[in-house]
Formats: C-alpha cells, sequence, structure tokens
C-alpha cells in the first residue's frame, strides 16, 4: 500500500510534468521545477525533522507522545515554513529569475502546504493508516490532474496556477488526513511542551541527513537556476523525470521494513534479512 501510494504520486507528478511542459514550454516547467524545488527543501528543514520522530514514536507500544503533540507542533512550526520560503525565493528573483509577485506568493503557499501535507502523511503512517494514505494520494492525484486539464482546455493554465493548484490540493488533503476519525486524539489532555522538545532533539539528526541527501539529489536543480536561467533547468527535469521514479521502490520498502522494526513486529535479525533482500531486489530492477 505505501509503494501504491508513492506510484500514484509520481504518476500524478510525470502527467503534471507532461502538462506544464508542453503547454509553458522550457522556461515554465523551470519556474515549477524550482517552485517544487524550495517547498521540499524548506520544509525538510523548519520541521526539524518532527516527520521523521513523530512518526517514529507513534510506531513505539505504549507510547507517551500522540497524535495531539505532532499536530500541535507542526502549526506552530508552519511560520517558520513560511519565512524561510519567503527568504529563499526572495534571494532567488534577485539572480537570473525574474519571477513576478503572484508566483512568488504561490510557492510560498506550496511550501507551507508541502510541509502539512508531509506532516500529516507521517502522523498516518505512525499509526500504520497506510490504506488512508493511499486513498488520500489518489484522490489528490486525480483532483489535481482534472484541475489541470480543466485549466489548459480553458487557456488558463500559467506557472502560478499550476503552483497554486498543487498548494490549495496539497493543503486540503493534509486537513482530510488529519480529520479522519481517530487520528487526533480526544479527550487526552493538554499537549505537553516537553513533548514537543522531545520531538525536535529526536529529530535534529535525521533532519540532517535527510536534507543533506535532499540536496544531493535537488540542488542541481537551483544552482542551474541561479546560472542558466529557467529554460534549462525545464529541460533537465523533463529529462529526469523518468529516471527518478525509481526511487519509490527503495523508499516505499525500506520504510515498512523500518517501520515493522520500529513497532517490535519484527526482530533485528527478521530486518536485516528483509533489508538484504530489499537491495538484492532492487538491484535486479536496476540491472
Amino acid at each position: 500500500m505505501v509503494l501504491g501510494a508513492r506510484v500514484v504520486t509520481v504518476g500524478s507528478g510525470i502527467v503534471f510534468v507532461l502538462l506544464t511542459a508542453r503547454h509553458l514550454g522550457p522556461t515554465g516547467r523551470g519556474e515549477i521545477a524550482v517552485a517544487f524545488t524550495i517547498a521540499y527543501t524548506t520544509a525538510k528543514l523548519s520541521d526539524l525533522g518532527t516527520t521523521t520522530s513523530g512518526r517514529i514514536h507513534l510506531l513505539v507500544p505504549d507510547r507517551s507522545i500522540g497524535t495531539n503533540d505532532f499536530c500541535s507542533l507542526t502549526i506552530t512550526l508552519i511560520p517558520l515554513q513560511a519565512m524561510l520560503a519567503a527568504v529563499v525565493v526572495g534571494v532567488l528573483s534577485w539572480t537570473t529569475l525574474h519571477l513576478d509577485r503572484s508566483f512568488l506568493l504561490a510557492v510560498i503557499g506550496l511550501s507551507v502546504a508541502t510541509m502539512m501535507f508531509r506532516s500529516a502523511v507521517s502522523m498516518l503512517y505512525g499509526l500504520r493508516r497506510y490504506r488512508v494514505v493511499m486513498v488520500a494520494e489518489t484522490v489528490l492525484a486525480v483532483l489535481v490532474v482534472v484541475t489541470l486539464t480543466f485549466l489548459l482546455v480553458s487557456s488558463r493554465l500559467t506557472t502560478t496556477s499550476a503552483v497554486t493548484t498543487m498548494a490549495v490540493g496539497s493543503a486540503l488533503c493534509a486537513v482530510w488526513l488529519v480529520g479522519r476519525p481517530g487520528v487526533l486524539e480526544r479527550g487526552r489532555g493538554p499537549v505537553l511542551m516537553a513533548h514537543w522538545r522531545t520531538l525536535i532533539v529526536d529529530g535534529i539528526s535525521p533532519m540532517v541527513g535527510g536534507f543533506l541527501f535532499f540536496l544531493a539529489l535537488r540542488i542541481d536543480r537551483l544552482i542551474l537556476a541561479m546560472i542558466a536561467g529557467a529554460n534549462s533547468v525545464g529541460l533537465y527535469t523533463v529529462a529526469m523525470a523518468f529516471p527518478e521514479t525509481l526511487r519509490i521502490l527503495p523508499m516505499a520498502v525500506g520504510q515498512v521494513i523500518a517501520d515493522r522494526g520500529r513497532s517490535g513486529i519484527d526482530s533485528v535479525a527478521t530486518v536485516r534479512l528483509h533489508g538484504r533482500l530489499a537491495i538484492l531486489g532492487y538491484l535486479l530492477v536496476l540491472i
């Protein structure tokens, strides 16, 4: 089910790339790629690793940290996310990218929505509600594709409208996920800031590792945008769209292996065995 959700996301992403690239050209596609890179980069920084630490704590049996703590901390960090995204888009707009104000605001909105959606998905994965996430990802993908097609047919598809569509869809999907019955714990008691501190402290290390790994995969887009402009970024992202989809296999399988180990379902020896089999299978796929 985790792999299915990622396949849906990547599939809709490829459709998104093809629709926007064909209609908006390399420059428009490049601006959209920069917008998504900014959104994911700032989200990985501003959440302070709580998307990882929160999921881990929710997987632990007899946990003291609940979904209310995770959700309230995410809401508190959203202003930091918006401020960080504003700074990044402001710096980039002073380089070779001369973006209008409406697009810059759409990028900031996409960044906030990305953080909301990532946190909501991590929360549901921590509760091992994989089917709900898969349904949400599927509905979001269909809505985005239908909306983009409508904008394209009505000649209203622009970089701003495309980014805004993704931002609104991600935000609504995040709210829907958190609003599912049994996600938020009613009557649990007041949210303790001591739990926030635990989530942040435990999340700093995976945040640094995840951010550096993301930079290794995505920093080329920002560098290319600043040096060569959005046109080159557009051509580059279209060329990379299909090869990058192969990453969903180890990410999906690895997440399930790790979650089963953290929740005590599998022993360490079983986790190692499954990990080796997953690596072997992925190498065969690559070959």
